[in-house]
């Protein structure tokens, strides 16, 4: 029987990839056979010791996802340096922790900008070569405060409610997404 946990041959994106949760994933699919990791984050300092760590099979690429008129030539520079990827893993995340009634709308926003919009932005231009090949897996991470209030982080709860509202659990909702007409 096949293993249902491979990652042999795949080419995986992870945002938010140089620490944390994030390089704790791009640790898992190499040890499940991930042929390359490409991680994304804004600090290449950071991304550049992450990937001294994961070794030859790990590369970087410094970039907002925030900055969402980038992220068309950011797709083109991943597709022509490594590849089209064949999962991507939306962990890029920032928040602002500030009583509701004293927050921002720029700084709420700047939340919705990494989390939703940037990451939905990525999906797009990666989503076709996954459709067309009948083949990818989308993942968006998540967090706890999507299913119970937390102080001070109104934006950050919000934005990610909206992955618990389609049961993200990135695969269920990508397969919708990604068969073919």
């Amino acid at each position: 029987m096949k293993n249902p946990y491979s990652m042999n041959d795949q080419t995986v994106l992870i945002t938010g990839g140089g620490t944390g949760i994030g390089l704790g994933i791009a640790r898992c699919m190499l040890e499940a056979g991930a042929e390359k990791v490409i991680l994304v984050g804004r600090r290449e300092d950071v991304l550049q010791e992450a990937c001294k760590e994961l070794g030859e099979k790990s590369s970087y690429l410094s970039q907002d996802i925030a900055k969402l008129d980038e992220i068309p030539s950011f797709a083109q520079k991943v597709v022509s340096d490594h590849g089209q990827p064949t999962c991507l893993v939306h962990n890029a995340g920032v928040n602002c922790k500030k009583p509701f009634l004293d927050l921002e709308d720029s700084e709420f926003m700047g939340v919705f900008d990494v989390h939703i919009r940037g990451a939905l932005e990525i999906t797009k231009q990666f989503a076709p070569s996954m459709i067309e090949n009948s083949s990818g897996s989308i993942l968006w991470i998540s967090s706890m405060a999507t299913v119970m209030g937390l102080p001070l982080v109104t934006s950050y709860s919000v934005s990610y409610t909206h992955l618990r509202a389609h049961e993200t659990r990135g695969n269920l909702v990508c397969r919708l997404l990604l068969e073919k007409k």
